[in-house]
């Protein structure tokens, strides 16, 4: 499996995002921290692909825990898929930054 494609997003999920693809696999880059938080609150975030729940994802916003990939997924068929991420408890102190869409297909 190799990267193929990178679509840039580069917004700030409020509620949900979605987005169609292609591929065998994908990683979701973002981060829900800032520089310089340590602060203990965790965002949940729910993952779905193709209308399936795949994941609730647990996502520190304290800088020296966080995650720089959001969610990954391979070994998919090679069809159209659609990806779903939903903020499960919105906080107006901190955000969840969702930057590229990294597509992956088999060699």
């Amino acid at each position: 499996v190799h990267p193929s494609k990178r679509i840039e997003i580069q917004q700030i999920l409020n509620e949900s995002y979605t987005i169609d693809f292609e591929g065998d696999g994908f990683v979701l880059t973002g981060e829900t921290s800032k520089w310089g938080i340590t602060d203990s609150t965790v965002l949940d975030l729910q993952l779905e692909l193709d209308g399936k729940l795949l994941e609730i994802i647990k996502s520190p916003v304290s800088f020296k825990n966080r995650k720089h990939e959001l969610a990954w997924k391979y070994n998919l068929t090679r069809e159209k898929h659609q990806l779903k991420l939903k903020l499960l408890n919105p906080n107006s102190k901190f955000e969840c930054r969702l930057n590229d869409l990294i597509l992956f297909d088999k060699l």
